[in-house]
């Protein structure tokens, strides 16, 4: 599928997917990676539990890694099923992949848990183009970030590592790829069969691994990306972004190493990255 079949075929507009929920015949699980986000937990949960109580999802769980703060009583509290993910902390990717067995139903939807101002509209938007087309495996969230201190909108509407690292990488040597707005967002929604199908990356190389392997399953067409609207979370200082960037930058040269476009991707990964085998190769036991 072409870039320009694509836009028309596989990017949807806000409200493309209102009300899908209340038709679907697949399940719906949304869960909710996170580690230490007391401060944000349960205003994520809140919409997210409503749409459990209302039938329209039927699972909220919260993949919970070794916190040091109230995270895990909160999300109890605000009705989420906790699943506890060990004490390994190889972040997100990791907390999924230790959540993907209890994890039963259709449609997976990813939500971060430290996030600000969540709509229930989110999990229409990233489940939808799963429920309506069996060819799409895997949807990114496309959503508009407050970048500055002053709270405006950058138009870019990306973070600073998506547009300094990720969108140049992509259109380099996976120019299909780059037409996508939010190549790293970590809200998607994805089929559970295909997360299960496929290797799971740790620390901050989840999003463009599972974006790459997805590419490489099924190609252009087996990626939608729906809008949002609104991301809002805290922001990481400048020196802090050189892990998220090393673990994105070594994911995307072992793919290149394996495609023969990268003759030696060096020994060492970056720090926290590893891939976690097909869930379905290693069986379901956490």
């Amino acid at each position: 599928m072409d870039p320009v079949a694509w836009r028309q075929q596989r990017s949807f507009p806000p409200g493309a997917f209102s009300g899908v929920l209340a038709t679907r015949r697949a399940s719906v699980a949304v869960c909710v990676p996170a580690r230490d986000e007391a401060e944000t937990i349960a205003g994520v949960l809140e919409p997210l539990v409503a749409l459990r109580e209302d039938g329209l999802v039927d699972d909220v769980c919260v993949a919970a890694g070794p916190c040091t703060d109230a995270t895990v009583e909160l999300a109890r509290a605000a009705g989420a099923r906790i699943v506890a993910v060990g004490a390994e902390g190889l972040g997100k990717g990791d907390a999924v992949w230790r959540a993907l067995p209890s994890l039963d139903a259709d449609v997976v939807c990813l939500i971060d848990g430290d996030l600000v101002d969540v709509d229930a509209h989110w999990v229409e938007q990233l489940a939808g183009p799963l429920l309506r087309d069996p060819a799409v495996m895997l949807v990114k969230g496309a959503f508009a970030r407050p970048l500055n201190a002053d709270g405006t909108l950058d138009s870019s509407g990306g973070g600073r590592v998506t547009e300094l690292l990720a969108k140049p990488l992509l259109a380099r040597f996976w120019p299909e790829l780059a037409t996508l707005r939010q190549p790293l967002s970590g809200q998607v929604g994805v089929r559970r069969e295909h997360l299960l199908a496929t290797p799971i990356w740790t620390g901050y190389a989840l999003e463009i691994g599972l974006l790459l392997d997805t590419w490489r399953a099924g190609g252009l067409a087996a990626i939608a990306e729906a809008d949002i609207g609104t991301v809002r979370n805290r922001h990481q200082r400048l020196a802090d972004l050189r892990a998220m960037a090393e673990g994105i930058l070594w994911c995307a040269s072992v793919h290149l190493e394996r495609e023969g476009r990268l003759a030696d991707v060096g020994a060492e990964p970056a720090e926290g990255v590893v891939e976690r085998p097909p869930r379905a190769a290693v069986g379901l036991g956490r």
